[in-house]
């Protein structure tokens, strides 16, 4: 059985994880940290998809979604995890060779 993902959830995950995606590398650029950066990167997601909850809900015939909130969030946290694991796994190889 397939899951049916509604594409504006998909399009919540996304928009997180380039938010993340991004802040991570700002982050890790700046500091050399990537745990700071990977907080940093998906306390950025929850940022951008709670401004764009309170936006929606201030509109007419809109409300808070916190459906779309987590899919952003969560979109957030793989990205960032992801960038995070490769990250490590690169230095891995460095010392090694």
């Amino acid at each position: 059985m397939q899951a049916q993902i509604p594409e504006d959830k998909q399009q919540h995950f996304v928009v997180g994880g380039i938010v993340s995606g991004v802040t991570y590398s700002v982050v890790k650029h700046k500091t050399n940290n990537k745990n700071k950066a990977f907080m940093y990167g998906v306390g950025a997601s929850f940022v951008v998809g709670l401004g764009k909850e309170v936006i929606d809900q201030k509109q007419p015939d809109n409300r808070f979604d916190s459906i779309d909130l987590g899919a952003t969030v969560f979109g957030g946290f793989v990205f960032s995890k992801t960038i995070n694991v490769f990250d490590r796994k690169r230095k891995q190889q460095r010392v090694t060779n």
